[in-house]
């Protein structure tokens, strides 16, 4: 065999060699980061459980989930991406850190544009961060998609008493306590009652 022949087959040997190694790189990449994926997702359900009691989890799986979503989502997995927006969100609420939530929690909202629920996440995002209007706003559309949903009407009660929206809440609570199953109706009510006793109060302070 020539010389030239012999550095040909040498290169394409290292060539296969350096291909073969890639590929088992990439996919021992691929496998620890679905290890770590998971590892987050179980400190995660932790954290969202026992916020108080899970502080390192909480900060594991934010770092984690957070550090692998944008590769997730680059991956235009739609389901994935969405349950991996909305674990983030749930321990940002559980650890304080509602406006990230509330921005990860419009995306997911947004991908299910005629569903109630979603923007109730938003809005009590928004509400807990201390932003009333964009809170009222978004559980204001959450009743409208599903007026005869009583847990819209309630979910908007306490966005509205929250604000210190007294006379408005009881409205929304009142419609709530109409449309409620009965084994819901106790503590729609005793919402109701909490919501009263701060309305005489809140009237004086309106018209004062």
């Amino acid at each position: 065999m020539s010389t030239r022949r012999k550095l040909i087959l040498i290169g394409a040997v290292a060539v296969l060699v350096i291909f073969v190694l890639l590929t088992l790189a990439q996919n021992w990449g691929k496998a620890t980061a679905q290890r770590d994926i998971r590892r987050a997702e179980s400190a995660a359900a932790a954290c969202i459980a026992n916020p108080g009691g899970g502080a390192q989890q909480c900060e594991f799986a934010a770092r984690e989930i957070g550090a692998a979503l944008p590769e997730i989502e680059r991956s235009g997995k739609q389901e994935l991406i969405l349950r991996t927006q909305k674990t983030l969100a749930q321990v940002h609420m559980a650890t304080g850190k509602h406006m990230e939530a509330a921005g990860l929690y419009v995306k997911v909202a947004a991908a299910h544009p005629q569903q109630s629920a979603p923007y109730r996440d938003v809005a009590e995002a928004y509400s807990l961060a201390g932003r009333h209007r964009a809170a009222e706003r978004y559980a204001r559309l959450s009743v409208q998609l599903q007026p005869d949903d009583w847990r819209a009407h309630a979910h908007h009660g306490r966005i509205l008493a929250r604000a210190g929206k007294s006379a408005e809440a009881v409205v929304a609570l009142e419609e709530a306590l109409a449309q409620a199953p009965a084994e819901q109706r106790r503590a729609i009510e005793h919402m109701l009652r909490q919501v009263e006793a701060r309305l005489p109060a809140a009237v004086a302070g309106e018209n004062g």
